[in-house]
């Protein structure tokens, strides 16, 4: 990839880490009332176990998604490929119309809650 940015992931997924336990202790607090405290009453296990199988689904899910959007988005990028710069009356429009939207669609749909200023 030519952008591709190299680094160390270790800092990274410790501060995704630590920033996403403490959404989840706050959703705790905000359903529970609570943090998740010991002895509560529940079977740990098996919740984690639960848990475990509910993240395997949203694995699959990214997974499906994932092969549909890089399906559209080679499928948007060979037809664009195929306008050539003898004519970029026409690229400009499609570009516009067609290409533009379907990355803010893209975007929307990888980062809903991030991109809620991005065009339709």
């Amino acid at each position: 990839m030519k952008n591709s940015v190299k680094g160390d992931v270790t800092d990274f997924a410790e501060l995704l880490f630590v920033s996403m336990l403490r959404r989840q202790e706050l959703k705790d607090i905000e359903r529970y009332g609570t943090p998740l405290e010991t002895f509560n009453g529940r079977n740990a296990l098996a919740d984690a176990a639960e848990e475990l199988v509910g993240a395997f689904q949203y694995l699959a899910q990214a997974t499906m998604e994932r092969k549909t959007w890089l399906a559209n988005f080679e499928a948007l990028l060979e037809e664009l490929s195929t306008m050539t710069t003898d004519h970029p009356e026409t690229l400009k429009p499609y570009i516009q119309t067609m290409f533009l939207p379907a990355m803010g669609n893209l975007c929307k749909k990888l980062y809903p809650k991030r991109n809620s200023s991005l065009p339709s």
